[in-house]
């Protein structure tokens, strides 16, 4: 009687998150002989949209074989399982027994299922072929029998809005979005979830958008990203952010032609994670990632708002560079915020520079521009070919900010000059040339 195997992969259903260090799915690959086998060797295609994270043989028959391989090539798309081992031990007859285990990841569709197919046949050639090696004869070899009903797996779609993926939207999801977004960057199980509002990237108004649907509005949450994303940039609103520094603190205010349900923040500077909130209503969190902080001023509860006009948001000690701003209009729509417009001495440097006078060359007068971080002791000097000193220009304590003087060299000779500058520890030299 010949030997016969069917090989299965049950078919199963499962919510996989993005990556394989947030949560793989698990398939199980099995297999029934009518004979033990003494080993195997398995392959499979790894069907479009996959990514294999592993092969796994932990708590299995296998587990304690002495000789198993598995070879995942990515270039090429296949998985190939060899298993033997030594000490006598067989895959049974008759029953329904898992060889290993593939962990991996697929992505999911909004609120639809889809099946992936994991092919057990997809080559001829014979180091990819899926075979058993026959009791009877150790040399020898049979080949399973396949079933397309044990070969497919269900990946489950998500709901818009369930990043945790435990099949419901509730304040477990708000915080997790929270939490990737402000405190501690944690990675959503499912990305493409927390995109509830149809623009195609996750930002304060799809928070804003969860707030609504779980608190106040039960505002329906839209399915990832759509064709028509684009349009949900809210085109007509004029929001400004204004960025003021004085005495060693910064305070950012909003200037806005709509309401407003929140705002995200992205700055390096000194002040990085102790904003004070300025809007009685809103709460602030933030968060530092790679020496950025991210911060986000809305109402965690649902009822405050930012309202038109000039709003004063954050207080922060030290100075700032903005490096990003979005708004969350009433409808949930994303403004993205102007950063040009600042008052007072808001642009501040965050280290010393000195920059190329200009004109260079020049006759008779050049200015001399530099930046400052801090509040420091300056000492700007220019110097002639030989070392000589020939005009001091800066002598004294200047406050943080953008600086510049100017050099009248009516009473020096044409040729080359150098000027340094000296604040704190920094020291720079550059050359420049008075022509006449």
């Amino acid at each position: 009687t010949s030997s016969k195997a069917s090989e299965k992969l049950p078919s199963i259903s499962i919510s996989p998150c993005d990556s394989c260090d947030m949560g793989a799915a698990v398939q199980p690959v099995s297999c029934v002989l009518t004979q033990p086998a003494v080993g195997a060797s398995i392959a499979l295609k790894i069907p479009d949209d996959v990514e294999v994270c592993d092969v796994s043989f932990d708590d299995l028959l296998t587990e304690s074989w002495d000789y198993k391989t598995a070879n995942v090539n990515f270039e090429e798309g296949f998985i190939l399982v060899a298993l033997a081992n030594s000490s006598g031990a067989r895959i049974p007859a008759g029953d329904t027994t898992t060889l290993f285990n593939v962990n991996f990841v697929a992505r999911s569709l909004c609120n639809e299922s889809w099946f992936i197919h994991w092919d057990t046949a997809f080559s001829d050639d014979p180091t990819r072929a899926t075979k058993f090696a026959d009791t009877l004869s150790p040399s020898s070899s049979f080949l399973p029998d396949y079933s397309d009903q044990w070969d497919s797996t269900e990946i489950a779609g998500f709901l818009p809005g369930d990043v945790n993926r435990d099949g419901s939207v509730d304040v477990g999801d708000l915080t997790a979005l929270i939490d990737f977004s402000f405190i501690s960057f944690t990675p959503l199980c499912c990305h493409d979830a927390a995109m509830v509002n149809a623009d195609c990237v996750v930002d304060i108004a799809d928070l804003t958008t969860v707030i609504d649907h779980l608190f106040i509005t039960f505002t329906p949450l839209t399915c990832g990203c759509t064709e028509s994303g684009a349009a949900k940039l809210h085109q007509d609103a004029d929001v400004v952010l204004d960025v003021e520094y004085d005495h060693g603190l910064t305070v950012l205010s909003v200037r806005s032609s709509v309401v407003l349900r929140g705002i995200e923040l992205r700055w390096r500077g000194e002040g990085t994670l102790n904003p004070i909130g300025l809007v009685p209503s809103m709460d602030v969190l933030a968060g530092q990632q790679d020496s950025i902080t991210y911060a986000g001023i809305l109402d965690v509860d649902g009822d405050g708002i930012i309202p038109a006009g000039v709003t004063q948001l954050l207080r922060v000690d030290g100075s700032l560079e903005i490096l990003s701003a979005t708004a969350s209009t009433l409808q949930h729509e994303s403004v993205e915020i102007n950063l040009q417009a600042t008052r007072g001495s808001s642009d501040l440097p965050f280290s010393f520079q000195l920059a190329q006078n200009y004109p260079n060359p020049f006759n008779p007068t050049t200015e001399i521009a530099f930046a400052l971080p801090e509040a420091s002791a300056v000492c700007l000097k220019v110097f002639n070919v030989l070392g000589q000193e020939v005009a001091t220009l800066v002598d004294n304590e200047l406050s943080a900010g953008q600086h510049a003087v100017e050099w009248d060299a009516s009473d020096a000779a044409s040729g080359v000059y150098f000027y340094r500058i000296e604040a704190g520890e920094f020291t720079e030299s550059k050359k420049m040339l008075l022509l006449r």
